[in-house]
């Protein structure tokens, strides 16, 4: 597994675009905020080429009390549901 902080994936998109680290780094921030942006309202959000992120919202089991036996939900919570193009499938079989 290759583990890359953000500066190592500007520092390496520099060499290869000729874009100066910051302007990078204000293109990322950008980008991760407008995608946390359209997750918020509910929006699935396309990555070209790599996938689609879902918004979904998951119950909670029912719990019971150990000692009144007495079962009860919390509501839910949201997470993401992450479906994978299938070009890169694909790539992945090759």
């Amino acid at each position: 597994m290759v583990y890359i902080n953000k500066r190592e994936f500007a520092q390496s998109c520099s060499l290869e675009t000729g874009l100066t680290q910051q302007q990078i780094l204000s293109v990322l921030d950008y980008y991760t905020s407008f995608i946390k942006s359209q997750i918020k309202d509910g929006n699935e959000f396309l990555i070209p080429t790599i996938g689609k992120l879902i918004p979904v919202e998951k119950k909670i089991n029912r719990h019971g009390h150990p000692v009144t036996n007495e079962i009860y939900e919390e509501g839910t919570y949201k997470t993401l549901k992450i479906k994978i193009a299938p070009t890169l499938k694909s790539e992945l079989n090759k």
